[in-house]
């Protein structure tokens, strides 16, 4: 039998055989390319980590060894019972303090993720007279310091009786959450495509609309957000 001369497949071998070829000579560069970026992301995790691992060990040293100089990184004796003491020390309660930061922590996480999203939920997707001015104005409000409303925010809570109470800490949470994050989540919310109607502003739809559209996919948005909130500072 003769065989049959097919042109495409003998023309596509030589293509295939280069495109190998050309993807074999790129693997030393990707492999180098590759390496070179976990060694800089390496070295900048163990920047990171060191002040950590520093507060770590200095932890487990005994009082006279934390004011040697020069320091040690590595204790020459590790007392674990230093926990124990500064648990038990007089004075001191970290069990109730504990306990209070856990409870303020979720309070206000929870009260900035939900009244936050339907803030940036209506500048995102509800057309009303002067939305673009007070969004302006949200934004203006992060140029302010925290030390110019601080005196301002005491005469406020002291009036109102809310001095020596989590109150000052949990109910401003639940009142929008704050400019940063009705930006952040508003900007979010605009990359997502709306649905037909969806700008209408119907009282009786928009929380509807807002927790099915809107919550699943911005569920990565919050979770970045909520754990920038419980970061320490």
């Amino acid at each position: 039998m003769k065989a049959v001369n097919q042109p495409g497949v003998s023309s596509a071998l030589p293509r295939a055989a280069s495109g190998w070829l050309a993807h074999a000579q790129r693997r030393p560069l990707e492999a180098a390319r590759r390496t070179l970026t976990y060694l800089v992301l390496l070295s900048g995790s163990v920047i990171f980590v060191l002040p950590l691992m520093w507060m770590f060990t200095t932890s487990l040293k005994t009082q006279q060894e934390v004011f040697t100089f020069p320091p040690t990184f590595i204790p020459h004796t590790w007392r674990w019972q230093n926990y124990p003491d500064a648990w038990n020390y007089p004075g001191m309660a970290f069990g109730q303090w504990g306990l209070n930061t856990i409870f303020i922590t979720a309070f206000v996480v929870a009260g900035i993720l939900v009244t936050s999203s339907f803030c940036a939920y209506g500048f995102a997707r509800i057309r009303f007279p002067g939305r673009d001015f007070w969004f302006m104005a949200i934004l203006a409000s992060m140029m302010l310091p925290s030390q110019v409303t601080l005196i301002p925010l005491y005469i406020v809570f002291y009036r109102i009786g809310w001095l020596d109470s989590f109150k000052p800490l949990i109910v401003p949470a639940w009142l929008g959450g704050g400019a940063f994050f009705i930006f952040m989540l508003r900007q979010f919310f605009m990359q997502i495509p709306p649905r037909p109607g969806g700008c209408r502003p119907d009282r009786r739809l928009f929380a509807h609309r807002h927790l099915v559209a809107h919550l699943p996919p911005s569920l990565q948005a919050r979770l970045g957000l909520g754990s920038h909130l419980c970061l320490p500072g």
